[in-house]
């Protein structure tokens, strides 16, 4: 979880939303980590960034990444 901690830090210095949106989202999909290893990190940024999953994925590849009831919690 390193990793995602060190995106977080990134984000909180200001690296444009998007690309770190975009950052987490490749390293979903690649099995880097799971949603439910992330999104307790996120904190009060992850349902921004479970919207943008949900926006920018597939219906299937939203539902493998976070989650049935995420995905339904955000369309």
């Amino acid at each position: 979880m390193h990793s995602m901690s060190a995106r977080i830090d990134k984000l909180e210095a200001g690296v444009p939303a998007d690309l770190w949106k975009r950052e987490v989202l490749a390293l979903l999909r690649a099995g880097a980590f799971t949603w439910a290893e992330v999104e307790p990190e996120l904190d009060i940024l992850a349902d921004n960034m479970l919207s943008y999953i949900v926006a920018n994925a597939s219906p299937e590849e939203a539902r493998r990444l976070v989650g049935e009831d995420a995905v339904k919690r955000h369309i």
